[in-house]
C-alpha cells in the first residue's frame, strides 16, 4: 500500500479514492478465489474477517491521507515520505494486529443426547 501511495500521482484525493477502492476490491477477490480452490478440501482454522480488515485499511489510508496532507507543507515529496512511513507503519504494526482480524472457526455442533429415530 506505501508503494502504490508513493508512486502515484494526482491530487491527494485521487490518491486516497484509488487506494480504497482497490483496498475494497482486492480482499473479496482474493477471497472469492481462495474459497473457490478450497472447495474440495476441509475448512480448518480461523479465517479472516472482511470487516475488520476493511476497517484496517481504511484507517490506513486515513492516515496516509492526513500524514501526505501534513508532510505537503514541509516537504517536496510529502506522498513519498508518506508512502515510506506506511510501509512502516504496516510492516510493523501488521504482524502484531493480524491475530484481531480472524475470526475463530465455528464449533462443531453437538450431537443431541437423545437422537430423533
Amino acid at each position: 500500500m506505501g508503494g502504490i501511495w508513493a508512486v502515484q500521482s494526482g491530487p491527494l484525493w485521487h490518491r486516497a479514492v484509488g487506494l480504497v477502492g482497490l483496498s475494497l476490491v482486492g480482499p473479496p477477490v482474493i477471497h472469492l478465489v481462495r474459497a473457490r480452490l478450497r472447495r474440495h478440501r476441509a475448512r480448518s482454522g480461523p479465517r479472516i474477517s472482511l470487516t475488520r480488515f476493511f476497517a484496517a485499511k481504511a484507517i490506513v489510508v486515513a492516515f496516509a491521507l492526513i500524514a501526505t496532507w501534513l508532510l505537503g507543507y514541509t516537504h517536496e515529496n510529502a506522498p513519498l515520505h508518506a508512502g515510506l512511513l506506511m510501509a512502516m507503519v504496516i510492516a510493523i504494526a501488521g504482524p502484531i494486529l493480524h491475530p484481531h482480524l480472524l475470526i475463530p472457526e465455528p464449533e462443531p455442533a453437538a450431537e443431541p443426547a437423545f437422537p430423533h429415530p
